[in-house]
């Protein structure tokens, strides 16, 4: 049986040229493909069946998700680059197969509307710990919240590089262009380490030199997305996706008064307008909880009991 995310797909390349106003060169006309192709990926692991069953609300998650080469947020232009191929795509499909056009109004918000970057707060991060099933599950949930890492990265953890620098509580990790970094962590991401490289000692696949192993051998990237999900969803947090977790650690970081270059080394960036938008984001959360403890109101003589 056919795919219904390949089959519009399939039809919106042959009209793509034809559709009103919308004439695109080439080049466009493959990046709009392309978008779509990524938009049903996106959509098929959450559990659609077709185009027509998303929501405005799956598609701005879907545009809220999408990261930059580096990993991190993509930014306002590029996330209205891709809307301009998700509009495109959802007039063919409002055309062609009556599928109503749900993109029509949707835009991008200014990057001033952004401030507030999406993360998970104290309680939330607690809930999360608590859900952890086992000692690698506990392991991989306390190295992303302390370490920030990429999912990349963390799939790229060793074995051996990170029993030596256990003592040190630090991981040797391998970015972006090869560049390699010391990212230090706390003495309870310590302990789970710990305990996680003990009972990993037990498995068949034991022998091999990647930190995370699971039924199969060697975990990468898609299986630890996967882990981090499942964690996710068994602590009640809706849409968990891994660079959420770096997100959260970066936002506290700066909420609890770490330095921007400090940050731009330890996140592995080239320069500081990450940093310094996550210090925005924590700077409009301190705002939020100072000016509640200042409020006036219910607080004056005349109050009424």
């Amino acid at each position: 049986m056919s795919d219904p995310f390949d089959v519009s797909i399939a039809g919106f390349a042959l009209a793509i040229p034809t559709l009103p106003g919308r004439r695109k060169g080439a080049s466009t006309q493959k990046l709009y493909l392309y978008h779509a192709g990524r938009l049903a990926r996106w959509a098929r692991q959450r559990g659609h069946e077709g185009f027509g069953t998303l929501t405005k609300h799956d598609l701005r998650a879907y545009l809220a998700s999408l990261v930059s080469r580096a990993g991190d947020e993509a930014s306002p232009a590029y996330k209205s680059s891709v809307l301009d191929g998700i509009k495109c795509l959802y007039v063919y499909l409002e055309e062609d197969e009556d599928i109503p056009d749900i993109a029509l109004k949707l835009s991008v918000g200014r990057v001033l509307e952004s401030d507030r970057i999406a993360h998970l707060d104290r309680p939330e991060v607690d809930r999360l710990l608590g859900a952890c099933a086992d000692d690698r599950d506990r392991a991989v949930i306390s190295v992303m919240l302390d370490c920030g890492l990429r999912i990349s990265e963390l799939a790229s953890l060793d074995l051996a590089e990170t029993q030596a620098d256990l003592a040190a509580m630090r991981l040797l990790v391998r970015g972006r262009g090869s560049k390699i970094r010391s990212v230090p962590y706390g003495p309870d991401t310590a302990r789970a380490l710990r305990r996680y490289i003990k009972s990993r000692a037990q498995s068949r696949h034991a022998h091999l030199a990647a930190l995370w192993l699971g039924r199969g051998g060697e975990m990468h990237d898609k299986g630890l997305d996967a882990l981090i999900r499942r964690v996710g969803a068994r602590a009640g947090i809706d849409d968990i996706y891994p660079h959420l977790l770096r997100h959260t650690w970066a936002h506290h970081y700066r909420l609890n008064g770490g330095q921007v270059d400090n940050l731009v080394y330890l996140a592995g960036w080239s320069g500081p307008a990450m940093a310094l938008r996550y210090g925005r984001s924590a700077a409009a959360e301190r705002a939020e909880i100072e000016a509640r403890t200042i409020s006036l109101v219910g607080r004056s003589g005349g109050r009424r009991g």
